[in-house]
């Protein structure tokens, strides 16, 4: 029973080690996994990835806010992007209260990897109002990298829009 009780902790120890090790390090690269996973270079599967992960995989609100926002002739630019983040706010609030419950530990650890993956801190240390380089390089590839898509508008309009409805939900 002393063996058992030994070995039991010993291995106890060894989780707790690599669960700190795994979540509390910097470095989890989104794109990286998904080509190991799927083989796709693209950039914009990170880009859903990460917008799936904010919305709880909700498809209803993903595809509102992938929407393009231009429709010319109707309404402004502003009166739109209001009306849209009104109804997506209030279909996250739906979402948050019945969704959020149904998920477990693992998806959870997936989805702050993957928000971390967007930002987080390099090795080396940087001012308190200096980007990182990772962070630097996402936030670039999502202004620009919406050229080689063929989308009308920048891949950043999106992550802002399902990071405005979780906010707001």
């Amino acid at each position: 029973s002393m063996a058992v009780a030994i070995l039991t902790t010993l291995y106890l120890s060894a989780v707790d080690l690599m669960a700190r090790t795994f979540l509390c390090s910097s470095g989890f690269n989104l794109e990286r996994l998904i080509f190991e996973v799927t083989s796709d270079v693209s950039q914009d599967l990170g880009t859903q990835a990460f917008i799936k992960t904010v919305l709880f995989g909700d498809n209803d609100l993903y595809q509102s806010v992938m929407r393009p926002t231009v429709k010319i002739g109707q309404n402004s630019l502003e009166e739109e992007e209001l009306g849209r983040s009104k109804k997506d706010a209030d279909k996250m609030a739906i979402v948050l209260t019945t969704k959020s419950t149904d998920f477990g530990l693992a998806e959870d650890v997936l989805r702050n990897l993957i928000l971390e993956s967007y930002g987080g801190k390099d090795p080396k240390p940087v001012g308190i109002l200096e980007a990182s380089a990772r962070h630097e390089h996402a936030v670039k590839m999502l202004v620009v990298g919406g050229a080689s898509t063929g989308r009308v508008e920048p891949p950043v309009v999106p992550v802002v829009r399902a990071l405005c409805a979780y906010a707001a939900g």
